[in-house]
C-alpha cells in the first residue's frame, strides 16, 4: 500500500512514520505542515494525482488546533480540495480531527462522529 501522509512533522506524524518504516510493508510519501500548505485547489489535486497513493492521512488540522493556532478558512478549503481529489482518484482519505471542535457541553452524552461541531467557532 502507498500512503500519503500530510503533517509528518507533527507528533502523531513522526510516530506514524516510525511505525510504517519499522513494518516495511508500505511505501510512504510524506509532506510537512509547511509543505502541505497548497496555494490553490489545482496544486492539491495535482499532488494527489501525481503521488497516486492508496490512502491519504491528513494530520494538518489536528496539529493546528492542538497548538491552539487559529484555523483559517484556507485550512478548511485545503481539506475540501484534498477530499475531492481523493474521491476523484478512488483514494481513502483519513482526516484526523481534534477534541477542540466540541465544547464538552453535550449534557453528559458522548459525542458521535456524526455530531456537528459546537465549540462556538464559525
Amino acid at each position: 500500500m502507498k500512503i500519503m501522509l500530510l503533517g509528518c512533522d507533527t507528533p502523531l506524524g513522526l510516530a506514524l512514520t516510525r511505525v510504517i518504516e519499522q513494518q516495511q510493508r508500505h511505501d510512504c510519501v510524506s509532506l510537512s505542515l509547511s509543505e502541505s500548505r497548497f496555494k490553490n485547489e489545482r496544486l492539491a489535486k495535482k499532488w494527489v494525482k501525481r503521488v497516486a497513493g492508496d490512502c491519504l492521512v491528513d494530520l494538518r488540522l489536528e496539529a493546528t488546533l492542538d497548538n491552539r493556532e487559529h484555523l483559517h478558512e484556507l485550512d478548511i478549503a485545503r481539506t475540501r480540495w484534498l477530499g475531492k481529489a481523493c474521491k476523484r482518484n478512488d483514494i481513502f482519505y483519513v482526516c484526523q480531527s481534534s477534541a477542540w471542535v466540541y465544547s464538552g457541553q453535550s449534557g453528559g452524552a458522548p459525542y458521535d462522529e456524526n455530531d456537528s461541531a459546537d465549540n462556538g467557532a464559525t
